[in-house]
């Protein structure tokens, strides 16, 4: 991943199995270009990614519990109503959003104030 000129500015990984199998070379790539990623699920903020929103698979895992329960118990198709997520989760990796942030400030910095740099470290 890298950035050119009319390229965007950020990405948003949907859910999907395929990037789930690639979360950490994703995580790798976009930390490295440090391009700003939501992604659609914790494991990816929790393995360095920047930011997740997305359904909280705890309470997916619950919901799919409740419904094996009743049809356990003899429920009918019918029975079962159509559940929808009712918990999202928006997680914030702030080491990583302070990386991107220091990448940003260095990629923003004009050439005045890299060459004021170079000038302090010159000794004659």
């Amino acid at each position: 991943m890298s950035r050119g000129r009319n390229q965007a500015g950020a990405l948003i990984v949907m859910d999907d199995a395929f990037f789930n199998e690639i979360t950490v070379h994703l995580v790798v790539s976009a930390v490295r270009s440090s391009i700003p990623v939501i992604f659609p699920r914790r494991e990816f903020t929790v393995a360095g990614g920047l930011l997740s929103y997305g359904t909280s698979l705890s309470e997916a895992c619950r919901q799919v519990g409740i419904y094996t329960g009743r049809i356990l118990n003899g429920a009918t198709p019918v029975e079962l109503p159509i559940l929808l997520p009712s918990r999202y989760e928006l997680v914030l990796n702030l080491k990583t959003a302070n990386l991107c942030r220091r990448a940003d400030e260095a990629r923003t910095r004009g050439p005045a104030d890299a060459s004021e740099g170079r000038e302090g470290l010159r000794q004659a």
